[in-house]
């Protein structure tokens, strides 16, 4: 490849991710059963019309869920969408993914305008939010080195990992397919691409080889069986924020032709030379980071796509400069305040002007039910007082109306199977009285929390004091303080 000085040959958002809750059109549920049925018995996608927009209706893999895609977008709907408060309200019932090809034709602000457009075409927009986000700078003439994961400063927890390659990636698509049987859908894969039966051997024994899945939004992977060749860096989780640095040049070598074409298209009209490398730096951003990085844009009513819009062109530079002046550096080595030149190259990339680092205001969640639970199970249990709830007792059935005792069990057995064990208590206690059994379930449920919380309280106690240095004043104005803390959080949170 040419060596020349690194220089942006292209930026963008390359993936945008649209959630909703829509109050869906009454004809739209019994479309979408309908046309699924007749892809189920065609054992093919259907093609489905949904306001001016053609689809492709995917066969369904369960029911109230569909899957519908066309050249720009992949679109799923939920009959009974996620996140309902209650019975009526609709959740997050709709989800629109744009993948870098569309977005390279009409960018982040016409995707939401298309966003929305499907939307309200699916029926009454109540709100909608960004689910996720990707931004990269292609860069030419970067010159990825294996060694530089010894120059990057990263956060503080983020992991990283080096990718592979050997230069002739092989690619295998493919496809999730449903077929039903016995009345239930069965989930089937069928494959095509360019890969024979003894290299398919060949990849599952070699335990050098690295396989990556790229989803390309459409209800397909793109898996990519490499080899020993250096090809770039991926760092953190794709459960918040991650980043993927790679060979671009080499990674389009396995996708199909347009998507080849457009991006060197793009690189072309941005000054790139055929012979020069080009190195894709890549976040994205997903879950609770994106409220903690201003890109949720959670937005309602009429003004939706504008306040969309506008958001995220504010938020864009800001959230770029924290990723890379922030969240990940590429430095000189031993000198982790000097950024190589490379990498300055990689932070100048503006979308609007340049912009401070975004601050990412992260908020502490407060415990759940379960963790808590657990938290007390396990702090019983290491002081060697936690009981089996199996111990031998007796039980008592009792006639609800009089209280006379009707039978007495001794010493109920534990069983391996948990639930079992829970359904031979219940029927040798209630066989014959199913509402009564859930009552005795409930209470026995009831009992044994009540005993793992009542086992804490010495334990609980006793830390208090030795972080008091033994001092109940000082103990019990801890105690007070971290009372005080969490209202007062919790009050401001709910304000």
């Amino acid at each position: 490849m040419k060596r020349t000085p690194a220089h942006v040959v292209g930026s963008r958002v390359d993936w945008l991710t649209w959630s909703a809750r829509v109050v869906l059109v009454d004809e739209l549920v019994p479309l979408l059963r309908a046309r699924g049925l007749v892809a189920l018995r065609e054992d093919t996608p259907v093609p489905i019309a949904l306001g001016r927009f053609g689809f492709e209706l995917l066969i369904p893999g369960r029911s109230g869920k569909w899957i519908l895609r066309n050249a720009d977008v992949r679109l799923v709907v939920l009959e009974h969408g996620a996140g309902r408060a209650a019975e009526g309200d609709p959740g997050w019932d709709v989800q629109i993914d744009c993948s870098g090809v569309a977005l390279l034709a009409f960018g982040y602000d016409g995707a939401i305008d298309l966003f929305w457009e499907i939307g309200r075409a699916l029926g009454d927009v109540l709100e909608a939010r960004v689910g996720r986000i990707d931004l990269c700078a292609d860069v030419a003439g970067y010159r990825l080195r294996a060694d530089d994961r010894h120059s990057f400063v990263k956060q503080r927890r983020v992991t990283s990992s080096d990718r592979f390659s050997d230069g002739r990636l092989e690619v295998e698509t493919r496809r999730q397919v449903e077929r039903p049987r016995s009345g239930d859908a069965k989930k089937l894969r069928t494959t095509t691409g360019e890969r024979a039966a003894d290299r398919r051997e060949h990849w599952h024994i070699d335990a050098r080889k690295v396989v990556e899945l790229v989803d390309e939004g459409d209800g397909t992977e793109a898996v990519m069986y490499s080899g020993d060749h250096f090809s770039g860096f991926t760092f953190g989780s794709r459960t918040a924020v991650s980043a993927r640095i790679y060979d671009k040049v080499l990674q389009l070598k396995a996708q199909p032709p347009d998507k080849r074409a457009a991006e060197r298209a793009e690189w072309r009209r941005n000054g790139w030379d055929p012979d020069e490398s080009v190195t894709r730096v890549e976040f994205e951003v997903r879950g609770e980071a994106l409220g903690e990085l201003g890109l949720r844009l959670a937005t309602r009513g009429e003004q939706g796509p504008e306040a969309q819009r506008a958001g995220l062109r504010a938020a864009l530079d800001p959230v770029w400069a924290y990723m890379t002046q922030k969240w990940l550096r590429l430095v000189r080595r031993g000198e982790p305040d000097v950024v190589q030149p490379r990498w300055r190259v990689v932070q100048a990339v503006t979308w609007q002007a340049a912009a401070e680092p975004r601050k990412r205001e992260r908020k502490r969640s407060a415990a759940r039910a379960a963790q808590a639970f657990g938290c007390a199970v396990s702090m019983q249990a290491a002081a060697g007082e936690l009981e089996a709830p199996w111990s031998p007792r007796v039980f008592e059935r009792v006639d609800p109306e009089t209280g006379e005792v009707l039978e007495v069990v001794d010493a109920i057995r534990a069983n391996e199977d948990e639930a079992r064990f829970v359904e031979e208590l219940l029927e040798r206690r209630e066989a014959t009285e199913p509402e009564r059994a859930d009552q005795v379930a409930r209470g026995e449920l009831a009992r044994i929390v009540q005993c793992v919380a009542d086992g804490i309280v010495g334990p609980i106690v006793e830390g208090e004091l030795e972080r008091a240095k033994g001092s109940g004043v000082q103990a019990l104005a801890r105690v007070y303080a971290k009372i005080g803390a969490a209202l007062q959080r919790f009050r401001t949170e709910a304000a």
